[in-house]
């Protein structure tokens, strides 16, 4: 119910959504979005698609350097 859309609204103010795909995910009810990657993208497409492109890239080193045993506070800080 509204506790529900609540934490949505809070969970994405904390990862750093962009407030327009926040306000458009609690109008649209999750439906009616541009696009979708990391999250449903209600505002700027393009932008919300150069995010995404970065997060899997800050992610798959993140994943490499774990790979190869550097510690997770080590490789964390090097991105």
């Amino acid at each position: 119910g509204s506790e529900m859309c609540k934490e949505t609204d809070e969970i994405g103010i904390v990862l750093g959504y962009p407030p327009e795909d926040i306000e458009g995910f609690k109008r649209y009810k999750g439906r009616n979005f541009k696009c979708c990657g990391y999250w449903k993208v209600y505002g700027n497409a393009e932008r919300a698609q150069k995010m995404f492109d970065a997060y899997t890239l800050c992610r798959e080193k993140l994943m490499q350097a774990l790979q190869n045993g550097v510690t997770l506070k080590v490789a964390a800080a090097a991105i």
